[in-house]
């Protein structure tokens, strides 16, 4: 965890009321919370979905990173495919996607791209297919979230995680810290 570096970091309400931080007991996702992003200059993410339909927010401290979001209700205009024994998604890299054509599915597929720059906090919608650039070296914290708007989701994805994925790992304590 990283208390000293959130004293210096300031966080709107909206990303503080994680259940997930409010449980009494110790788990996986209390030790993960919030997470040091350093990355250097080209460096990038995979598309991908966060798991559990985790809300996610993320703190430039400096740097830049350009984020690609897609609409959560057009992933599977991204071409996922679920492994066998897994749950969630993979996709295709962008250029991939991209290089479909205007006829393909993908672009009908709804998407924001977003420079996120020094002292600029980003927000996430859980279930939201995304990928991250970076422009420049970089540091930002980040951390994702669960509250009333996506806890449905966010316990149907654990459970389905657990039949797929088995009960090890943070499957069982995300399910535990949320009394199920």
């Amino acid at each position: 965890q990283l208390p000293g570096l959130l004293e210096h970091v300031y966080l709107p309400r909206y990303f503080t009321h994680c259940y997930l931080q409010q449980t009494r007991d110790l788990h996986c996702f209390s030790r993960s919370w919030p997470t040091l992003f350093i990355g250097a200059f080209g460096s990038q993410s995979r598309l991908h979905v966060d798991q559990w339909h985790g809300h996610f927010w993320m703190h430039m401290i400096s740097g830049r990173k350009r984020w690609t979001i897609f609409h959560p209700e057009d992933a599977h205009l991204l071409r996922p495919h679920v492994p066998e024994g897994r749950h969630h998604p993979v996709f295709p890299s962008l250029a991939e996607l991209e290089s479909g054509g205007e006829s393909s599915d993908f672009a009908r597929a709804r998407r924001l791209e977003v420079v996120l720059e020094e002292g600029e906090t980003l927000f996430v919608p859980g279930g939201a297919p995304h990928l991250v650039v970076n422009l420049t070296d970089s540091v930002a914290v980040a951390g994702n979230f669960v509250d009333e708007s996506n806890f449905d989701a966010a316990i149907a994805d654990l459970r389905a995680m657990g039949v797929h994925e088995g009960k090890g790992g943070g499957i069982g304590g995300g399910l535990l810290a949320f009394g199920e």
